[in-house]
């Protein structure tokens, strides 16, 4: 979730001050691969909503939106009322300072269908985000909260509508990671979380790895980025590119080698990605 705020914020600035961000795709990406770019993949609804999809060419789809669900859990007495750490948890309170381990947890559900002219997916996603923080309250006068560590896990199932009893595909896309500094000090210093995944049928494997941002383009030139920052996705098989996913242009990238049904999966999976940053 805090790398899906990072983007929205990159996001934001580009659209203010017409910036182009330039991902490392693959070096042969003008030889042998083809581009479909993805409209109406932005905006959250309300549950049960629902909206078609806009590709360039090739695919059809359509969106409905689920429920997203949001809490925090406050803990002052970790490791018990006697522990040593709640007895001084409880003397600091006395004089106006209160600290409290917290667990945020966001939970978010959606599914979409992705058509082309010869089959069509079913795709359930999930999005779990769990960070674990450190909050600290002086009195009424000041709030300070420290995150230590952050989870996420993306979880989609893709099923072939006319694939009766097959085994449906399962992508996960994820992280786990301390953050003893706190996420933004994290963040400066090592980058955004780096998210590993795949998609998997048990038989078969193709492996998700992050693109990261080469450069960012504007009418004064060229701009480095402040921090390693993610800009898409490429799938792969061994050292073969299937294709990738662009976070910022909106825009999916085929290997013109693919077969057609393995075109129609990076495609479900590409949506998915960009849908979870809606």
């Amino acid at each position: 979730m805090k790398n899906f705020i990072f983007i929205s914020m990159i996001s934001m600035t580009l659209s203010c001050t017409s910036i182009k961000m330039s991902i490392d795709v693959p070096a042969n990406i003008d030889d042998e691969f083809s581009l479909v770019r993805v409209s109406r993949v932005k905006g959250k609804m309300l549950p049960g909503a629902s909206r078609t999809l806009g590709f360039e060419k090739e695919f059809i789809g359509n969106f409905k939106d689920g429920w997203k669900v949001s809490s925090d859990k406050y803990d002052k007495t970790p490791g018990g009322m006697f522990s040593e750490e709640a007895i001084k948890r409880s003397f600091l309170l006395n004089f106006g300072i209160g600290i409290n381990d917290v667990i945020s947890k966001s939970s978010d559900r959606f599914q979409f269908n992705i058509g082309n002219s010869k089959e069509s997916l079913l795709v359930i996603c999930h999005q779990l985000y769990l960070g674990k923080s450190k909050s600290y309250q002086i009195k009424e006068m000041f709030q300070y909260s420290k995150g230590e560590r952050q989870f996420s896990n993306f979880s989609a199932t893709m099923h072939f509508e006319n694939n009766i009893g097959g085994n449906p595909w399962l992508l996960q896309l994820g992280y786990d990671r301390e953050t003893p500094d706190g996420i933004v000090a994290t963040t400066l210093r090592e980058g955004m979380a780096v998210e590993k995944g795949l998609i998997t049928n048990v038989s078969d494997t193709i492996h998700i790895k992050p693109l990261f941002i080469k450069q960012a383009t504007s009418s004064k030139g060229t701009h480095a980025m402040p921090f390693s920052v993610i800009g898409g996705y490429e799938f792969s098989v061994g050292e073969t590119s299937l294709g990738w996913v662009d976070l910022y242009a909106s825009s999916i990238g085929f290997s013109n080698k693919i077969t057609s049904k393995n075109k129609l999966m990076i495609a479900a999976a590409s949506t998915a990605i960009l849908l979870r940053n809606r």
